[in-house]
């Protein structure tokens, strides 16, 4: 009797990658009925406005798209503002309950495209401003959502929903303030089991008598995104001052006992958790457990403390994890378990959750 080893696929695309932009983060769905047999499909988009179903089995395009555009950005592509598709697809419902692939292009139109068969489901809708800086689709309760950052093409900063089950395909807007305040977590927003969606912002403007939420984690109504809570850390004003953004980062949401929690963080390389019922308390200043300083003891603006997104996990005993992507080194005397040797460059930081 032998084991074989199975060798690692890779594949080619033709996309032109644009400034920093490549592809997006893969999205995968197991066991998908096709006319080619049962199939686990990965789909992941390029800069350059392809869009690729991957048959993981093999190896292979399984179908492809090229998303048509309309119109010209205001100026030529920057690693700031590449003018290229830059929003992570979802997989969600789509008309008449087939399973869809939902992607946005660089002119800010949605599509939508059966997940078996690449076929489109509904006409190319706008839903963003063209040629803004698009982060990652989320789907919840019947929602889409996106958010923009860095001022692309004349774009304000917020957070867009499109109702994909009214008639006209509503879309609703938060705008996080006068400038800056960016929107800019790779993952996008996350919804709580209450429909309210949050996110983290940017460093920016800070007064909320004038509706500015500057290194914040902002929780919104699900249907209208009018706001419906906040949470800003007491040394917010340091944090801006210092070009920490908490916007680098999408937090998430997890249960834990009787409570759902909100793990958010940012460059500083802290992690706050806060109560979903409540986020920052009355004075929406207080979390219920404010980290040591973990990573970024250098305060380096670029390329330390957390960044991308959060993971949370229950294992087979109940136990929580949180998982985080940190930048550069730990802080000073940070000690875990269990290491794998010096992590100069960055590291996955595991925490367990406890009472």
């Amino acid at each position: 009797m032998r084991i074989r080893a199975i060798q690692p696929r890779s594949i080619k695309f033709d996309n032109a990658p644009t400034a920093l932009h490549g592809l997006t983060a893969p999205v995968a769905r197991a066991q998908i009925y096709t006319d080619k047999g049962v199939r686990d499909l990965v789909i992941t988009a390029g800069s350059s406005g392809k869009l690729y179903a991957i048959d993981a089995d093999t190896g292979r395009i399984f179908w492809q798209k090229t998303l048509a555009t309309e119109g010209s950005p205001q100026r030529s592509p920057t690693w700031l503002c590449p003018n290229g598709l830059t929003a992570t697809p979802v997989l969600a419902p789509g008309p008449a309950g087939q399973q869809a692939v939902y992607v946005l292009a660089s002119d800010g139109k949605l599509h939508a495209f059966n997940l078996v068969s690449g076929e489109d489901l509904i006409p190319a809708t706008k839903f963003l401003p063209a040629f803004a800086k698009m982060w990652s689709l989320n789907a919840a309760n019947g929602m889409l959502y996106s958010t923009t950052s860095q001022g692309c093409n004349g774009v304000a900063s917020g957070v867009y929903g499109m109702d994909l089950n009214s008639p006209d395909r509503k879309i609703s807007y938060f705008q996080t303030g006068a400038s800056g305040s960016g929107v800019w977590g790779r993952a996008g927003v996350a919804v709580t089991s209450q429909g309210l969606v949050v996110f983290e912002t940017g460093d920016g403007a800070w007064d909320p008598s004038k509706n500015q939420y500057s290194d914040s984690l902002i929780a919104l109504s699900g249907k209208d995104l009018k706001l419906a809570n906040y949470f800003t850390p007491a040394n917010r004003a340091w944090i801006t001052k210092k070009d920490l953004d908490m916007g680098n980062i999408s937090p998430t949401v997890f249960s834990f006992e009787n409570r759902e929690l909100i793990a958010a963080s940012g460059k500083e390389g802290v992690i706050f958790l806060l109560d979903a019922q409540s986020l920052g308390g009355a004075d929406h200043r207080t979390p219920l457990y404010r980290s040591p300083q973990l990573a970024n003891d250098e305060v380096n603006l670029r390329g330390k403390g957390f960044w991308g997104a959060f993971a949370a996990w229950q294992d087979s005993s109940g136990t929580r994890w949180l998982y985080a992507a940190a930048s550069g080194p730990p802080a000073a005397g940070v000690k875990f378990s269990r290491g794998y040797g010096d992590t100069p460059d960055g590291s996955v930081m595991a925490f367990r959750v406890d009472q």
